[in-house]
């Protein structure tokens, strides 16, 4: 049998200071409908020299977090808390699984939008860049 998971039922959750400061989370307001995964990449350096042998060679540089989305069902009235998370720049997150695994992390609001108002569900984006180290358990 698999362990696989959907994302239904995952929460996201906001916490109450900036740059892995944060001791309690809250779980934000608005209805979230996506989390984009969260994705991790490392630079490299070129090192290649005279002696190596026809190759290119690299090291490994620093580690980045990315940027990632988040969904949500955009009512007005309601879309306070991803406009403060905005206003503020930085903010401190945990993502967790239905599963009970968390992710632990800080970021910078790198965007916000409201969504298209038209015949269908109006659904608004959070834009984050991860800052510093993704925390998992």
């Amino acid at each position: 049998m698999t362990d696989a998971v959907t994302g239904h039922g995952t929460i996201l959750k906001l916490g109450d200071a900036v740059g892995g400061a944060s001791t309690v989370y809250t779980q934000v307001s608005e209805e979230v409908t996506n989390i984009g995964g969260v994705s991790m990449s490392r630079a490299t350096h070129d090192a290649t020299h005279l002696g190596s042998g026809g190759w290119e060679e690299f090291i490994a540089g620093l580690k980045s977090g990315g940027e990632f989305s988040v969904v949500f069902n955009y009512v007005p009235s309601a879309a306070g808390g991803m406009v403060a998370m905005f206003n503020a720049g930085a903010v401190d997150l945990q993502i967790l699984a239905p599963n009970g695994a968390t992710l632990t992390f800080s970021a910078v609001v790198t965007g916000w939008s409201s969504g298209d108002f038209n015949n269908v569900k109006s659904e608004g984006t959070l834009t984050l860049k991860i800052s510093g180290a993704v925390a998992f358990a």
